[in-house]
């Protein structure tokens, strides 16, 4: 016969019983309970920081945002290239080499009316007025230095007195705001919107690229080094646009609070501005290579 003996509990040394089993796991298990919460437990300031520092994944609706956003990218810079190479053949651009061709300066001010109303600036900066006067004042005052200096010699140094001016009055009306919030994105976008006008005014000064043939009989270097820049600058710019396409989020525009119903779309439009952008920035190489050639 098999006798079955039971196993007492364990005594410690101060006679009370020591138990075993689901007594010691629950007790276990409430104490980690404890001290997990006690991680996880953040105070106000802190709960606002992780929010800050770690914004919300995007939404269903941001992970369809993005859909042929390359392909609309590129096709916007390719039609934008081919109206200002058709203006190549235009009259008093083919016919007039030293001086601005006013069929390239509007061409150039359309595109830089489009980037100024398709770009979300109401979701980048509180003060869009800023962004979009600047960015037509700029435009303005390259196409009269490019009237004005028909040779384009001069032009660059009156651009660079130009972007310096609009460095200094972005900072004085950040200044002059009553509530300077979001300052830094203010400013940045402010100048940035800017510098792309003054840029694409640059293409006022394509008539004067009709002289490369005069240039490569006086210099056959300069006149490829030309050549090389354009191109490099032509396929620099054609890439970035695709790294912004590919990696678009909304994280990244929305810098300041609006209602979540503005977001989308404000945000549908972007492929138009960002094929926009390279075509306007592109005019200063132009206007370099222009300079370049007409001093050979």
């Amino acid at each position: 016969m098999v006798e079955h003996t039971e196993k007492p509990d364990t005594e410690k040394p101060g006679g009370a019983p020591e138990r075993t089993g689901s007594a010691s796991g629950a007790s276990s298990g409430a104490s980690s309970a404890t001290r997990h919460r006690r991680r996880t437990t953040h105070t106000p300031d802190a709960a606002a920081h992780a929010a800050t520092a770690a914004p919300a994944a995007p939404g269903p609706q941001t992970a369809g945002l993005g859909k042929g956003m390359t392909m609309r990218v590129l096709l916007v810079q390719l039609v934008g290239y081919l109206c200002m190479a058709a203006m190549w053949f235009a009259p008093g651009v083919c016919t007039a080499y030293l001086s601005p061709s006013p069929w390239t300066a509007l061409e150039a001010f359309v595109m830089l009316l489009l980037f100024t109303f398709t770009y979300p600036f109401p979701l980048r900066t509180p003060s869009t007025v800023a962004a979009r006067v600047a960015a037509i004042a700029m435009g303005v005052g390259g196409v009269a230095f490019s009237f004005l200096d028909p040779l384009g010699v001069h032009w660059l140094r009156w651009v660079a007195a130009l972007a310096a001016a609009l460095v200094v009055g972005a900072f004085l009306y950040e200044l002059l705001r009553s509530s300077r919030t979001r300052m830094i994105y203010s400013l940045s976008t402010t100048v940035m919107s800017g510098l792309v006008g003054l840029c694409g005014m640059g293409w006022c000064l394509l008539p004067q690229m009709h002289l490369w043939r005069i240039c490569l009989q006086r210099n056959p270097l300069r006149a490829w080094c030309v050549v090389a820049g354009l191109v490099a600058a032509f396929v620099m710019l054609g890439w970035a646009s695709v790294i912004w396409s590919r990696r678009i989020s909304i994280t990244d525009y929305v810098r300041v609070a609006v209602e979540p119903g503005r977001v989308i779309p404000g945000l549908r439009r972007v492929w138009l501005c960002w094929g926009l952008i390279p075509v306007l920035v592109f005019g200063a190489a132009v206007a370099v290579a222009a300079w370049f050639v007409v001093t050979a």
